[in-house]
């Protein structure tokens, strides 16, 4: 009975020192680097404007490790900014971490859009052992679009309250937007003669769109125009926003209409007595021949 109660022990006592073994192992000689962290600051960056790409590294191992290099490989919309793409810390000891930062930058004229760039980790562990991970890392491209909204044209002034006006759109940043609809809202300050909701469509980088309203002002001082914007940024995210323009009344003699309905008129009276005269002159014509 002791014999064999010895022999357990020692078939135990075997196997925990094949599993420490084979711990010690996986810890001493695998990849003990892990890169935890991969991250940009900030999450999302803009075309034109810097950013940094932070990797936290930390030795998961029991031993140290050192001669730690870090290469970034960034694609070729990304470049470096002031930096260089290596980094290098020379030791870490058991769980010890570092942080290498890298400062890049997305080209003035890129598309809005994700990005993948690697980075490749080297080391050495402590009984001399090279070591390589490859890691992966999406940058997001992406800026807040800005919209620039101006009365183009109205034919709304003092002395004609009903009209149309012509509101536009300008997309002035280097985002793109797409499945724009914009809303005229209520006011006390005018009446809406036609559908209040109109579907733009896509708007890119520097261009414009006009929108069309018919509406019916009360009063002569300058109208506020409020507009409810909705539309998806390069990323399918839903924005919506809030934006206005303001309508000038002008009196009829500043935009020349007092002038150019003095001058119609003019002419509608020369026309009138031009045809009334060549009425007069077959009528005189006529009663002359009836005479002889």
């Amino acid at each position: 009975m002791k014999l064999i109660l010895i022999v357990m022990v020692v078939f135990f006592v075997a196997g925990v020192s094949a599993l420490d073994t084979d711990n010690w192992q996986r810890l001493n000689f695998g990849h003990v680097i892990v890169v935890d962290g991969l991250e940009t600051e900030p999450a999302t960056i803009e075309p034109g404007v810097a950013a940094i790409l932070r990797a936290e590294i930390s030795n998961q191992g029991n031993e140290f490790t050192k001669d730690i290099r870090a290469e970034l490989k960034l694609p070729d919309e990304i470049g470096m900014f002031n930096d260089v793409s290596q980094k290098k810390i020379f030791k870490l000891v058991s769980e010890g971490s570092g942080v290498m930062e890298f400062s890049i930058i997305a080209l003035p004229g890129i598309s809005e859009g994700i990005y993948v760039a690697n980075l490749s980790v080297d080391y050495i562990n402590h009984i001399g052992e090279e070591r390589n991970d490859e890691y992966k890392i999406s940058i997001i491209v992406k800026s807040k679009p800005k919209m620039y909204v101006q009365i183009e044209e109205s034919d709304v002034y003092r002395g004609k309250k009903l009209g149309e006006i012509s509101v536009k759109f300008v997309n002035n940043n280097v985002a793109d937007i797409k499945f724009l609809t914009v809303e005229l809202k209520e006011s006390e300050r005018y009446k809406i003669l036609s559908p209040k909701k109109v579907y733009v469509g896509d708007l890119d980088s520097d261009d414009f769109e006009s929108v069309d309203y018919r509406i019916k002002v009360k009063g002569n001082d300058e109208v506020l125009i409020p507009l409810k914007i909705t539309y998806k940024d390069a990323m399918n995210n839903p924005i919506e926003d809030e934006v206005a323009a303001v309508l000038t009344m002008h009196s009829g003699k500043d935009l020349g209409k007092v002038k150019s309905q003095t001058l119609r008129n003019v002419i509608i009276g020369l026309v009138v007595l031009g045809v009334g005269w060549w009425f007069w002159r077959r009528w005189k014509k006529k009663k002359r021949r009836e005479k002889y």
